[in-house]
This record gives structure tokens, sequence and C-alpha cells, in this order.
């Protein structure tokens, strides 16, 4: 006898098959099983006892088609992938197969036929791996990737979206203030005057729209405050519930008590009406609008602790292809005519310039929620605003001087004439730096009106910022909606006359002397 390896377990023969048995049953990540030819289980290994739950015991003489989903089975997919495999040589595939316990996992299967010497079919060799985390691995990267591409998106098209709106403000300042002057000095003529209103209208229907841009590009000015979000809810669903017409039935969950959020409260109003009118749109013939509130701790996707507002419908849904783009300024699924597709760009906005987010979840002919979460505020509400008593005597302000800053020649022309027909002395200067250079030379001023998205390397707020004990400062910018230490007061264009001279003799009144 040699001695080799093979003298330690036997005859060579055996020693093969053993060795065989041995590398088969080591291998616990791959289930390795024969088939005979009709589909029934022969032998087993240790993988495919991990993989399945099933013992060998247990499984062999069973038809292997008890691995496969109820529905597979009787699409006839079992007998299918023999078929396959006995036909070409090979069958693979991927898909859902069940456990001995009933649970599911996502299998890679691999089926090749077993033939003797003379080519008669003697079974099936088959090899099953569970790629459940693979699979699910990939599809977090794919949605990770998705949602960086659509947040890439939006921030492109909020940039877009913001510096359209920010120029057509401007312009429309000038159509606003233009149109103002010109109705005080056409009293004698009724015709002229209702022309004039038309186009004040739609000036006014104009400067909504860009509001709600800006809003969707987070450069909106939010006066932001702490608010008693229950009271605020109930007064905005006593109002909206006027709104949505008679075959709408509008029912509340507000948890008691709801903490209170850091918002501008008209804005809150406003995407709360924007989101009840698109779920009535939804609802064409009629169905039960649900507003909720609820609080909600930080973790789970939310830095801080929030309240969760949400709007429900059981209308017609979105589509999943069309709920990325729902958001987009504009996008709507309505008829022509029927909505200007901003009412959710406004509400994203204004849910993420309060620092929180909006989340939508949408099935065909079952209904749309979209939720807004909004951070809890760490101050305490302090009731509503008192209004103010009316512009004060202008007579105190006869002599007042007032710093104008603003890069746009039509708008700064406009609010020169503004406020020299008030009886303001005006400086104007179109960069921050030349007015700075004038307050060093020791010129008195009462009052800076400043734009603040401007060039040259300072803008409204650092200018104002570095006046702040003696000038407050008014405008619109994107530095302005974002900065958390901003407390100058801010004016949105397009102003009117009337807005910007009460706002000019409020701020006066405060610093000037009776």
């Amino acid at each position: 006898m040699v001695s080799g390896p093979h003298d330690v377990l036997g005859n060579g023969a055996m020693d093969a098959d053993l060795r065989f048995e041995l590398l088969v049953q080591a291998v616990t990540d791959y289930a390795l099983f024969m088939l005979d030819p009709d589909g029934y289980v022969v032998n087993w290994n240790t993988g495919a006892q991990r993989a399945k739950g099933y013992s060998a015991a247990e499984i062999i003489g069973r038809h292997f088609s008890c691995f496969y989903t109820p529905a597979d089975q009787e699409a006839g997919l079992p007998a299918r992938a023999l078929a396959i495999a006995a036909a070409t040589g090979h069958f693979e595939q991927e898909g859902w197969r069940v456990r001995k316990d009933g649970t599911q996992f996502w299998a890679s299967v691999v089926i090749d036929p077993v033939r003797g010497p003379d080519g008669e079919l003697l079974g099936y060799a088959k090899i099953t791996h569970d790629n459940t985390e693979r699979r699910q691995a990939a599809l977090d990267l794919e949605q990770t990737r998705e949602q960086l591409f659509q947040a890439q998106k939006l921030e492109a098209i909020g940039h877009l979206t913001g510096g359209i709106a920010h120029d057509f403000n401007n312009l429309l300042t000038v159509i606003r203030g233009s149109l103002d002057l010109a109705t005080r000095r056409a009293v004698a003529d009724p015709k002229m005057r209702a022309l004039l209103a038309h186009i004040s209208q739609a000036t006014d229907r104009a400067a909504s729209l860009t509001e709600q841009l800006l809003l969707f590009a987070r450069r909106g000015v939010l006066n932001a405050r702490a608010v008693d979000t229950g009271a605020q809810l109930r007064a905005s669903c006593a109002f909206i519930e006027r709104s949505l017409g008679r075959d709408i039935d509008l029912v509340t969950d507000f948890a008691d008590p709801l903490e209170p959020i850091q918002v501008d409260p008209r804005e809150l109003d406003l995407a709360l009406l924007n989101l009840c009118l698109n779920a009535r749109d939804a609802m064409k013939g009629g169905g039960v609008l649900r507003i909720s509130g609820r609080n909600l701790a930080a973790g789970a996707g939310l830095a801080v602790p929030s309240v969760a507002i949400s709007v429900t419908d059981d209308g017609a849904g979105i589509a999943a292809e069309l709920l990325p783009r729902v958001i987009e300024p504009f996008f709507t699924t309505k008829d022509v005519g029927a909505g200007t597709g901003l009412g959710l760009s406004q509400a994203f906005g204004f849910a993420h310039q309060s620092g929180g987010q909006l989340h939508i979840e949408s099935e065909l002919d079952r209904g749309t929620t979209v939720t807004m979460w909004l951070p809890v505020s760490l101050e305490r509400p302090h009731g509503n605003p008192v209004g103010q008593d009316g512009p004060a005597d202008e007579a105190a302000f006869d002599l007042a001087r007032i710093m104008l800053v603003q890069d746009d020649p039509a708008v700064a022309e406009l609010a020169c004439t503004f406020l020299e027909e008030s009886g303001y002395r005006v400086l104007c200067f179109d960069r921050p730096r030349a007015s700075l250079a004038e307050l060093d030379r020791g010129v008195r001023v009462d009052l800076l009106f400043s734009d603040i998205m401007m060039p040259g390397g300072m803008n409204g707020i650092e200018l104002a910022r570095l006046v702040r004990a003696r000038f407050p400062a008014t405008g619109y910018s994107e530095a302005a909606a974002r900065d958390d230490a901003l407390d100058f007061p801010v004016m949105s264009k397009p102003y009117s006359f009337n807005d910007l001279s009460a706002r000019i003799a409020q701020m006066l009144e405060q610093r000037l002397p009776s």
C-alpha cells in the first residue's frame, strides 16, 4: 500500500466522495442541494438549512416549489425554471423565496441540469444565496441618490426662481409706485382712475405670485415669532372651512396642548390654505378633509422637537412618478386655468425657510397627506400684535433726512420721488460704502432706507449693523430672510406709496423727539 493522504480515510474513491460531502456541508453561505428530474429534493447541505430553515429530514422528499411564494406557484414559475434549465443547460434568476417560518428573503437562484454519460437527465443542481441585505443596500443607495438629485434640482430651480423673482419685484415696485403717483394726480378723471385700478389689481396679483416664488426659493421675508400653534390652527380652520364648499367635510384633530412654533403666522395660514385648496380640488365629488396636529420628539429624521401639521384628503391621489415634481413652481396636475401650480411650492418653501420639512404621501384613488414638520419654539407666545394707531403727525418730520441706498436706478428714482413728496429730504446712494463715507463726513440723517441684496462687497444687512444704534433698515434680501439675528424692520417689494409712507412715519415716530 502506498502511503499518502488517502490511507488515513480508506480507499481513494471513498475518500474523494467523503471529502466532497464535507466540502458541500462546510458551505454555509449558499444553499446547495440536488433535485430529482421531477423537482423533489434528494439531498440538503448546512447552508440550505441556514437559509431556508428546514432540516434535511424535514425537506428531503418534498417538492422544491414550497420555496416559492403562492403567487409564483400559481404562475407556474417552479416548473418553468426546471424546463428552462433542461432546455438551455442553465437557469438563473433573482426573486422572493419563502422560508420554513413563512418569512420571505430575496434570493439569487441558479439551476443546472445534471446528466449521465449518455445524456440522460438525472436531476438538477440548485444553488441559492440570500441577497436580501445586498438588495436593501442597493435600494437605499438608489433612494439616497434620488433624494440628492431631487435636492440639487430644487436648489437649482430655487436659485433661478429667486433671482428672477427678485428682479421682477424691482419692476413691480416701479409699476406700483408709478400707479400710486398717477392715481393721486388723476383725481378729476374717473375713467383714468378706473383703468389705473385695474392695473393696480393685476400688479397685486403679480406681487402675490413673486412672493410665493421667493418663499419657494427660501428668499422670502418671514416675520417669524412664537405662535400658539393650537390657537393659530383653530383660527385658520374657521376661515378655511368657509373656502372649501358645502361638499367638503372638514375634520380637525389637534393634540392638546400643541407646542408653540416659531413661524410667520401669515405665511403659515397661507401654506395651510394652499394645502387645503389643493385637497379640495383633488376631491371633485366631495369628501372628507382632515387637518391634524401632533407633537414630535427629536429623532427619526428630526433634529429638534417639532409640531407635525398634516392635511389629508380622500381624493384622486398623485401618481408615484409625479410625486417628486409636485413641489416645483408652476407644475400642476390640474386643468389649464385651474391653478398656478404655486400652492405646494409656497408650502414647501415656507416649511424649509422656517427650519422644518414638508413630506407628501399619496396613492392613486386613495388620497394624499401633506405634512409640515415645524420646529418647536424656545420662546413662549405673547399674543397677537397690537395694530398701529395710524401715521404720526407729519409736522414733526418736515425736516427729517432719509438716506436711501438702492442700486436699481428705476427703484431708486421712484423711492426718492415717494419720499420727497412726503416732505422728507433724501440723500440717494447706489452703493453701501458710498453712504458710509457720507456718514463718516458728519452728514446727519434720521433714517436709513436700504435695499439688502446689492453688489460691491457689502449688503444692506452689513450696512445696517454698522449704524444699528441710530438707523433701522428696510428692504428685501436672501440674507435678511435667513439671518436669525436680524432685528431690523423689513418691507417686502413691491411696496405701495401708502405702505412706504406709513412705515417711514412709524420708524421716525419711534426715533425722533415729539
